[in-house]
């Protein structure tokens, strides 16, 4: 249902449904958490779950309640259901079949993982710590800018769709190139930010350093995981979901035998190489499908280098300042803060200067989009 209101681009209404089940989500977890289910922590963890199933009840209500509203305000008529269902099943049955087999596999791979540390020398409470401090506090930090991206990469399928309805390939060719520039713009500059304050954001968020090393190795990563998402998007939108979810498996395959095999002899390094191996795998596969079948010519080396070369300079400016000008103490939420918005200032600045003076072709996060409510 959400994918419905993203197609006719009623954004606001995923939007307002989005709010309120985060925010029921939060209300019913902290009252579940402070009423008297004591301090078992499987109790705990029982209750959040329940407690995430009716917010998720909550908010498909909602969404059904809308979809009734919108069929009643635009009518229907039964004259072409049949062939309609009959395209939406040949779709949807294989993408269920392909996502269910996907998730066995991605199960697998998180019950190889803890086993696979212990193997490789650490004690089980350590294999776990360190598990949960790469996955569950330098991921978030890494993934939290995409954030930004998900309203943008989300209004890909519906115009990507629309174009290749109608035949239009240049513009599904324009789109796609403009679609790969932005991310790559954005990506890189997160990429760069993360990276120099990994230190700051690790102690200022959780209070560890391990975790700032953790969220140190995986920033370079970032362009491949944003682009990613954003070309999945796009592959999508042109019909291309069923391939999508082909290397998606492949993808997880792949992580089930590297983990098995590299991470009993590397550890937590070795785990490191699969999130890489993978990502890497899945993002070339996908990218390369994208220009075959859109004709996107987008030399990704040459557009990154304005975005490397600005990057550095805005995050190295930025350092500078705050330890040599301001004298900010490194590892304090006033450093990452301070930080983060002064690299993202001078990293925008020159962006939008350079463009003002044609030194870049002029692309923005919205072209091509359009009639978005």
């Amino acid at each position: 249902m959400a994918g419905y209101f993203t197609a006719v681009r009623r954004v606001t209404a995923n939007a307002a449904v989005t709010v309120l089940g985060q925010a029921a989500r939060i209300s019913v977890t902290l009252l579940a958490l402070s009423g008297s289910i004591g301090n078992d922590p499987r109790d705990c963890l029982f209750a959040v779950l329940l407690c995430s199933l009716a917010a998720d009840g909550f908010s498909c209500l909602l969404h059904v309640i809308l979809c009734r509203i919108d069929g009643k305000r635009l009518g229907h008529s039964g004259e072409r259901r049949s062939g309609i269902m009959k395209r939406i099943l040949s779709v949807t049955v294989p993408v269920s079949v392909s996502s269910f087999l996907r998730s066995g596999l991605v199960a697998a791979e998180h019950i190889l993982i803890p086993k696979g540390l212990v193997k490789s020398g650490a004690g089980y409470a350590d294999a776990m710590a360190a598990y949960g401090v790469l996955g569950g506090m330098a991921m978030p930090i890494i993934m939290f800018p995409a954030s930004f991206l998900y309203s943008f990469t989300g209004l890909l399928i519906p115009e990507f769709a629309e174009a290749n309805g109608t035949g239009d390939m240049n513009t599904v060719r324009d789109t796609a190139e403009k679609t790969v520039k932005t991310v790559l713009y954005f990506s890189v500059g997160a990429a760069a930010v993360i990276l120099g304050f990994s230190y700051d954001l690790g102690m200022a968020v959780y209070g560890s350093t391990y975790a700032g090393r953790c969220i140190r190795v995986l920033a370079p990563l970032i362009p491949v995981m944003y682009l990613d998402t954003a070309v999945d998007s796009a592959l999508k939108g042109i019909g291309e979901q069923v391939y999508t979810m082909k290397v998606n498996i492949a993808d997880a395959f792949i992580s089930v035998i590297a983990v098995w095999l590299l991470v009993p002899l590397l550890g937590l390094d070795g785990y490191i190489a699969v999130i890489f191996i993978s990502e890497i795998f899945n993002f070339a596969l996908s990218i390369r499908r994208l220009s075959s079948v859109t004709g996107m010519r987008v030399g990704l080396i040459r557009t990154a280098l304005f975005p490397l070369i600005s990057s550095a300079l805005s995050v190295g400016v930025s350092v500078f300042a705050v330890r040599r000008l301001l004298f900010i103490p490194a590892g304090t939420a006033l450093s990452a803060v301070v930080g983060i918005t002064l690299s993202a200032g001078l990293y925008g600045g020159m962006y939008f200067a350079l463009k003002r003076i044609n030194c870049l072709q002029p692309h923005s996060a919205n072209a091509g989009f359009h009639r978005v409510r």
